[in-house]
């Protein structure tokens, strides 16, 4: 039996999804179930999902930022999100906006939503740092095709380091990019660019998946995909839902 209904959105960002919902839509919990790794958790199979939860207080934009693993492009996210609301009418269009998040208040322009400014790069022996993530860069004969995805693989296993944020390989102009875990990422990293662009003068930037961006200034572009109801009936014996790797 449906014991509990939540209503959310899905917005898709240069591959990443973001799942976002009013912090008043969370507030009431069945006993034994958890809202915000069901929301994380399905639809069922997705590891990639961030969960978003926001509310005004006082003109502010309060956000608590759910993953499952990790969160990237933090900025560019919170930017999106403003973006949404703003388009779906829940937030008036306003010359700048306060958002809080991890107990810090953030400005943001509306005119500058929609850009996002390669961060300054700086360089530690053989790692690369920007906005805090520590990036190293191989430089590989491998080429960087899906057909090669075993060996690619491999390559990223062996050179796990437990320190760098973000390991690159690169061939030329392509470059597939993993994070600490190993996980290949599928979407741009706005640190990685700001290596790629200012490091090794690349003026396009070739991802694994053959999206190509121009190495400036990233243009922010989100795209709707859902409008959900999620229902959760208390019969299910998946309290938290679950995430196939």
């Amino acid at each position: 039996m449906i014991s509990k209904v939540i209503n959310s959105y899905d917005i898709h960002i240069n591959g990443q999804q973001l799942r976002i919902i009013e912090k008043s839509e969370m507030e009431t919990a069945l006993q034994g179930y958890e809202n915000r790794a069901l929301m994380r958790n399905e639809p069922r199979g997705s590891k990639y999902v961030h969960l978003l939860i926001f509310q005004w207080n006082d003109n502010v934009l309060e956000v608590d930022l759910h993953e499952n693993e990790s969160v990237d492009n933090e900025n560019i996210l919170l930017k999106s999100l403003i973006l949404s609301l703003v388009d779906r009418g829940r937030i008036n269009q306003k010359e700048s906006y306060l958002v809080r998040y991890n107990d810090q208040i953030y400005e943001y322009r509306h005119d500058c939503l929609t850009t996002e400014k390669l961060p300054e790069v700086a360089k530690q022996q053989n790692i690369y740092l920007v906005n805090d993530k520590k990036i190293r860069v191989d430089e590989v004969d491998i080429e960087l095709e899906i057909k090669n995805i075993t060996t690619i693989k491999e390559y990223i296993r062996s050179k796990k380091d437990g320190d760098s944020d973000y390991l690159v390989l690169k061939q030329g102009e392509k470059q597939v990019v993993a994070n600490k875990n190993g996980d290949i990422l599928a979407y741009p990293i706005i640190e990685v660019m700001a290596v790629l662009a200012k490091k090794f003068s690349q003026e396009i930037i070739t991802f694994f998946t053959g999206l190509k961006i121009r190495a400036e200034d990233l243009q922010l572009n989100y795209y709707l995909i859902s409008n959900s109801q999620f229902y959760i009936d208390h019969t299910d014996i998946y309290s938290k839902g679950f995430v196939i790797k």
